[in-house]
């Protein structure tokens, strides 16, 4: 992910290019979310990233305030960028070093998409006792 692209700007580094796509979704999502001047949490979001770290190791991309969580709510989101463009939220940044352990991210989506769904499935099926 070091290597760059060419793109209107100029050459970007395929990370920086990346990472300014990922944000650029994450305040449109925020965006769509907004009704009557309000926030509210239609979703929640997970993303997950690889390649930036000395334990070569795939985990949530969240920084700063969100860096312990895998989802998050639009709400969260909108309330912990680590940085700001302007009036643009930034909450992940580009990193381009050492491994890229894609089966990895790939198995930690699985793992949090299992987890995530068997819990919400737990939360919303009415326990009854029929005796």
């Amino acid at each position: 992910m070091a290597e760059t692209l060419d793109t209107r700007q100029g050459k970007v580094p395929k990370a920086k290019f990346l990472a300014n796509a990922v944000n650029d979704l994450l305040n449109q999502l925020i965006s769509e979310c907004r009704r009557s001047g309000e926030y509210h949490n239609y979703i929640d979001i997970c993303v997950i990233g690889y390649g930036g770290d000395e334990d070569d190791t795939a985990k949530y991309a969240w920084e700063g305030d969100l860096s312990e969580k895998s989802f998050v709510t639009i709400q969260e989101l909108k309330a912990s960028p680590v940085d700001r463009n302007g009036s643009r939220g930034v909450w992940i940044t580009a990193r381009a070093q050492r491994l890229t352990p894609m089966k990895q991210a790939l198995e930690l989506a699985h793992d949090t998409l299992l987890q995530t769904a068997l819990q919400t499935r737990e939360e919303s099926i009415p326990i009854t006792n029929r005796g």
